[in-house]
Formats: C-alpha cells, sequence, structure tokens
C-alpha cells in the first residue's frame, strides 16, 4: 500500500514538473531561436540555418531539457507499472498540454531576452575571470548584439512566433515580427 501511494506521489510531483518546466522550456527555445536569427547577419541563413541561436542559449537550458526527458521516462515507467499503456498516454497527454500551458507562460520575447542578456553577461564574466579572453570576447560581441535588439524592440509587445513562423524568417531583419 505505501509503495502504491509513494508511485502516485511520485507520478504526480513529475507530470507538474514536466507540464511547467516543459513548457517553459519550449518558449525558451522559441525565443532563442528567433532572437538567434535576429543578430545573425542579413542573408546567413545558409551558413547559420538557426542564427547564433546555439551561441545565446543558457547552459541551463540543456540541463532542463534533460531533466524533463528523465521526468518523461520517470511517468512513462510509473504509468506502465500500474496499465501497459498508461504511461505512453500519460506522455502523450503531457506533450500535447505542454503546448498548450507555454501559453500560461509570459510569451512577449522581451522576457526571454532579458534572460538571455543576464545568462551572457554572466558568461562573459565567467570566461574572463577563467582567463578565457577569446570566449569572454566572443560573449561581448553576442551580448552587445542582444542589447542592441532589446533597445530596437524594448517598446514593442513582440510576442513569440511559432516555430514554422520563425524557420521560414530571414536572418537579421525585423521586417517580419509579430506583433499584439
Amino acid at each position: 500500500m505505501d509503495y502504491e501511494i509513494a508511485t502516485y506521489i511520485l507520478a504526480i510531483i513529475s507530470i507538474i514538473l514536466c507540464l511547467g518546466i516543459g513548457s517553459f522550456i519550449t518558449n525558451l527555445h522559441s525565443a532563442t531561436y528567433w532572437i538567434g536569427k535576429k543578430i545573425a547577419p542579413i542573408g546567413s541563413e545558409k551558413e547559420l540555418p538557426r542564427g547564433f541561436q546555439d551561441a545565446i542559449t543558457p547552459s541551463r537550458h540543456a540541463y532542463l531539457y534533460f531533466f524533463t526527458r528523465i521526468l518523461y521516462l520517470i511517468i512513462l515507467i510509473l504509468g506502465s507499472i500500474k496499465l501497459w499503456y498508461l504511461g505512453i498516454l500519460l506522455v502523450l497527454v503531457i506533450a500535447i498540454l505542454t503546448k498548450f500551458l507555454g501559453e500560461l507562460w509570459p510569451n512577449n520575447i522581451n522576457f526571454y531576452l532579458k534572460i538571455l542578456i543576464r545568462s551572457m553577461t554572466n558568461r562573459m564574466a565567467d570566461y574572463s575571470k577563467k582567463g578565457d579572453f577569446m570566449r569572454s570576447d566572443a560573449a561581448k560581441e553576442m551580448l552587445e548584439k542582444m542589447e542592441n535588439l532589446y533597445v530596437e524592440i524594448r517598446d514593442e509587445n513582440l510576442i513569440i512566433p511559432d516555430f514554422m513562423e520563425i524557420r521560414n524568417m530571414r536572418s537579421g531583419t525585423l521586417a517580419e515580427d509579430v506583433r499584439f
């Protein structure tokens, strides 16, 4: 009996964490994709299809993404222990709900741009502290690009476009923004 209660509690905690973190990560991923393409050089789509997304994405993003995948696995296993198909059903429902719950997180680009600017500032300081001036200079360049973008769009209410819109947009321009 105690094992069954512990299993339910672990499953519920895993589901709640997976929904909350997963929906935030989805928005952050889309925002870094949009911002990375906006600060990339104009016409660099072939060389940099994601723009500077990889350079500006905080390292914690990868850890949170990995953590949600572990939670999905826990949910799959715990659900499958109860009924063989329950784990699969729960994972599918959570994946769908994550997209809808992403609407509860702020969808304003400026919210995520501030997070990225703070993260890049910390990264630049860490590189300088370690004496890695080449990376520090690269981080400084990305930071300047993001700060310039923020100055340019801070008064706008730009929302995060969907993934397909971002993928099809040109790098380095603000011509295809989505506004409220």
